[in-house]
């Protein structure tokens, strides 16, 4: 029994399975929240842009505090409170049905958010380095930098794979209610949160106040590793260019796909296998994608591909008025930029000291709420006084753009291992 809490316990599998849990119960709450706020609540395309914004507004508030507070007092303590408040935020969201008062459910799931940002990266590396220390097992002539790649890419695979099976169990309990099924993802966020708290280790924190620093002594660490390092600046513009883009994807594209359906419960299934259809495309895409792994100037190319395929996707969905098609369009798009968001943690730890990991995270990811909010304005007043075609046609073109930007990332000083196979 011993041996097998300690092998639970060990990082690779911790942030693994933890992690892609998280990713399935993601999946199931925004299914059925997706159909419940364009079908049930017939939210008009500004009111649905303005969810995504109230979130993106908190995080571009909060996401540099609590990045420099995981640095100072641990990323076990921030992950864990992520997935309570997450649990708060989804079990609460089906409480009312007044916008107003849904908008400050978005802002508590925008504060979970923010402890989780960077923060499980930045443990994983610790934790791994760790390992690596004292463990004889650990995978010692690895670079550490292209394992933590390989766990983010293989917990994004597991979780398209729970993700799966959650998809089918929140079409069975979207049909009988939505709003219940809310409430049970935002349950099984919190049950997660406990597991978490219990498997989590913490050998190779080592935290800011024991270093004897301050929280400014952080931020101002953080803030020179970013201005300091080309290859992270691209990075960034990279990561805010598609943040651009991605609200009104995420809800401009729901909207269009679901008004070419009929009712709630036939959208229920056509979400639900769009869904499916979409973690299938991303298994491919993770694949292609895995094998670049330690090959910075392939990775590049093959993301700056991934985004100019996304473009056409949206361009489909944006064009055809059949369901099919719409639906079509927006998984050729999703399945490319959920593959993107291990890229990207991959390339910010990467160039992220471990002192400061979980700040230099924490900053990408405020350029992404920038750009996300400034994207949700833009594109959600296109939408609303043009049309939801027009507004999907000029994200369109913004996400080619970033396919530029995206090859020319610069590649990495480390030297690159023998890759791995997918499956290994």
């Amino acid at each position: 029994m011993d041996r097998l809490l300690q092998a639970a316990r060990k990082p690779k599998f911790v942030f693994t399975w933890t992690g892609a849990t998280s990713d399935a119960i993601d999946w199931a709450f925004y299914l059925v929240a997706g159909v419940w706020w364009i079908k049930e609540l017939s939210f008009a395309p500004f009111q649905l842009l303005s969810l995504g914004v109230a979130v993106q507004a908190t995080i571009l508030i909060m996401e540099v505090p609590t990045g420099v507070i995981s640095d100072l007092l641990g990323r076990k303590r921030a992950i864990v409170l992520s997935r309570v408040l997450m649990g708060a935020s989804f079990f609460l969201m089906a409480a009312s049905r007044n916008y107003w008062l849904l908008l400050p459910v978005q802002v508590l799931g925008g504060v979970a958010w923010t402890f989780r940002s960077g923060s499980d990266v930045a443990w994983l590396s610790d934790e791994l380095q760790a390992q690596q220390n004292t463990d004889d097992s650990a995978d010692d002539d690895e670079e550490l930098d292209f394992r933590v790649e390989r766990i983010l890419l293989r917990k994004h695979r597991l979780g398209m794979a729970l993700g799966s099976v959650a998809i089918v169990t929140a079409i069975l309990s979207g049909l009988r209610s939505l709003e219940d099924t809310m409430r049970l993802t935002g349950i099984a966020y919190i049950i997660l949160a406990f597991v978490t708290w219990l498997l989590m280790t913490e050998n190779g924190f080592k935290s800011g106040i024991t270093r004897g620093k301050t929280f400014w002594a952080i931020f101002r660490e953080g803030s020179q590793v970013v201005r300091s390092r080309p290859r992270l600046r691209r990075i960034v513009f990279v990561a805010a260019g598609i943040a651009f883009a991605g609200d009104s994807l995420d809800y401009l594209g729901l909207k269009r796909f679901l008004d070419a359906t009929g009712t709630v419960e036939s959208s229920i299934v056509a979400m639900g296998a769009f869904f499916l259809v979409a973690v299938v495309g991303g298994f491919v895409v993770n694949a292609i994608v895995t094998r670049q792994i330690g090959r910075s100037a392939e990775l590049s190319r093959v993301t700056a591909i991934m985004f100019l395929i996304a473009a056409v996707g949206v361009g489909i969905a944006a064009l055809s008025n059949l369901w099919v098609v719409i639906g079509f369009g927006l998984i050729i798009q999703d399945s490319m930029r959920e593959t993107f968001d291990p890229v990207l943690e991959g390339w910010v730890n990467r160039d992220a000291p471990s002192d400061v990991r979980a700040t230099v995270h924490s900053m990408v990811g405020q350029a992404e709420s920038v750009a996300d909010l400034a994207g949700g304005l833009v594109w959600g007043m296109v939408a609303q006084f043009l049309s939801v075609p027009t507004a999907l046609i000029g994200v369109a073109f913004v996400v080619a753009g970033v396919a530029w930007l995206a090859e020319r990332v610069p590649p990495s000083v480390t030297a690159a291992p023998e890759t791995e196979t997918v499956g290994s």
